[in-house]
C-alpha cells in the first residue's frame, strides 16, 4: 500500500513538472507569436513553436517512461511479496501436515485410553463383586467354625 501511494504521489509530481514545462512552453510561443511580425520572425516562429512541440513530446515521453518503470517497480515488488506469502502458506501447509500427523496419533491415543478406562471400570465393578462374595463366604465359615467350636465344647463338657 505504501509503495503504491509513493508511485502515486511521483506520478502526480512529474505530472505537475510536465503541466508546468508545457505553461512555460505556451507562454514562449505566446510571446514570440507577438515579436514576431515579418517573415523572418514568422520561420523564427514556427522553428520555435516546433522545438517547444518537441519539448513538450519529449516531455511527455519522459513522463510516460517514467510512470512505466515506476509501475514496473511496483509490479514487482507485488510479485515479490506474493512469492513470500506462497512461501509462507507452503510452510503453513507443510506444518499442518505435520500436526495431522500427530493429532491422528494423539486421537488414536485418546481412543485407546477411553478403552483402556472402560475395561478397567468393568473389572473394578466385577472385583467389588467378588470381594462382596468374599466376603459373605468368610461370614459363613467363621460362623460355621463357630458352631463346630461351640459343638465341640459343649460336648467335651457334656462328657466330662
Amino acid at each position: 500500500v505504501q509503495t503504491l501511494q509513493k508511485v502515486r504521489q511521483t506520478m502526480e509530481q512529474r505530472k505537475q513538472a510536465m503541466q508546468a514545462t508545457q505553461a512555460s512552453a505556451q507562454g514562449e510561443l505566446r510571446a514570440a507569436g507577438t515579436t514576431s511580425s515579418s517573415g523572418e520572425g514568422a520561420r523564427e516562429s514556427d522553428s520555435l513553436i516546433e522545438r517547444q512541440k518537441l519539448q513538450v513530446l519529449q516531455g511527455e515521453i519522459a513522463f510516460n517512461e517514467a510512470v512505466i518503470e515506476e509501475q514496473e517497480e511496483g509490479i514487482q515488488e507485488v510479485e515479490t511479496a506474493l512469492q513470500q506469502i506462497n512461501e509462507i502458506m507452503l510452510m503453513m501447509a507443510g506444518k499442518v501436515e505435520e500436526q495431522a500427523g500427530m493429532l491422528d496419533l494423539l486421537e488414536d491415543h485418546t481412543e485407546d485410553a477411553m478403552a483402556n478406562v472402560k475395561n478397567a471400570n468393568a473389572q473394578l465393578k466385577e472385583t467389588v463383586v467378588q470381594q462382596k462374595k468374599s466376603r459373605k463366604k468368610m461370614c459363613f465359615l467363621f460362623f460355621l467354625v463357630l458352631i463346630v467350636i461351640v459343638v465341640i465344647v459343649v460336648v467335651v463338657s457334656v462328657m466330662t
